[in-house]
């Protein structure tokens, strides 16, 4: 099972807003203390979610996350562990799509959790309210809950009360009307499937930073050793690279003779690769490009794929 889940870009009307609370930041070390959800059909609430989760022996809440939620010792002694809530939790979400601030730490703590106790479960349809506010109120100097609530208050001209806030039900209601506000926005700016728009836009922009560097790079060495080996040929880069930004590895490729790509293909000679992506591979999760490369190479012996470390070296 996934325990890395990648957030969309949602304009859905049928899901569940959701939080959790914890014991602290670490999934290794902190565990879930509640779950809380709401649950939306046609933009209107149709059931709710919320247990305690009794910490495991031996761990209890520490005093600054009683002091930030109001959640005591006392008040999840006689609740029951995750294996049992988990469960609960995951049958009341269903299949829906799962909304959240910041809702990839929930995912990793829940996931977590499911392996603990023995479940298999994926969250493939995830959106972060975090992400939406940045891109519907850019201007926020910060994109906390409670900043983007305000911000929704005021254009909607609605102040809802839903309770304290850090508690995983309040939180989860404000979550549900920051998404119901913002969605509109959302949808205005980047059409009725907004993450397949963000993301062609966001291909459109590499493609003309891309295109914009060709045409105004030159060299910055005074000569180009010609007996490197990558003079005259195509370079390709993937993954994030520990020394260079991404134009930064183009204007290297140029100082050494080559030509910078922006995806493999047929002509490509090298792909450099980054130890985001050495990494990846490793865990079987390579690259488009290197995936690319590979069917490449085993049909034509090109591109040679190479490290980062060694393309330094030249």
């Amino acid at each position: 099972m996934s325990t890395k889940s990648k957030t969309r870009l949602l304009n859905v009307r049928d899901y569940v807003a959701l939080d959790t609370e914890t014991t602290g930041l670490d999934t290794k070390r902190c565990e879930i203390i509640e779950l809380a959800g709401v649950k939306i059909n046609a933009g209107e609430t149709v059931d709710t979610f919320q247990a305690f989760v009794k910490p495991r022996d031996g761990y209890g809440i520490p005093s600054f996350i009683t002091k930030l939620t109001g959640i005591t010792n006392e008040m999840v002694a006689d609740a029951h562990g995750i294996e049992y809530e988990l469960p609960r939790f995951f049958e009341f979400i269903g299949n829906m799509p799962v909304i959240g601030q910041n809702v990839s730490f929930d995912i990793k703590f829940m996931e977590c959790g499911a392996i603990e106790s023995g479940i298999d479960r994926q969250f493939l349809q995830a959106c972060d309210i975090m992400r939406l506010s940045r891109i519907v109120f850019p201007d926020l100097p910060r994109h906390r809950l409670r900043d983007t609530f305000t911000a929704c208050c005021d254009v909607s001209g609605n102040t809802p009360d839903f309770g304290k806030q850090h508690r995983a039900l309040a939180d989860s209601m404000m979550t549900m009307f920051c998404y119901e506000t913002m969605r509109p926005y959302l949808v205005d700016k980047y059409g009725e499937d907004p993450d397949a728009e963000w993301n062609r836009q966001k291909r459109f922009e590499a493609y003309a930073s891309y295109k914009e560097f060709l045409e105004n790079v030159s060299p910055t060495v005074e000569e180009i050793d010609e007996s490197n080996p990558f003079f005259g040929s195509n370079i390709c880069f993937t993954g994030k690279l520990s020394s260079l930004t991404r134009k930064g590895a183009w204007q290297e490729a140029v100082n050494l003779g080559a030509v910078p790509q922006k995806s493999v293909t047929k002509k490509t000679d090298y792909l450099v690769v980054g130890y985001t992506e050495f990494s990846a591979s490793l865990k079987g999760r390579p690259s488009s490009k290197r995936v690319r490369a590979q069917e490449l190479y085993e049909r034509t012996a090109a591109p040679q794929i190479v490290s980062e470390e060694f393309f330094m070296q030249f």
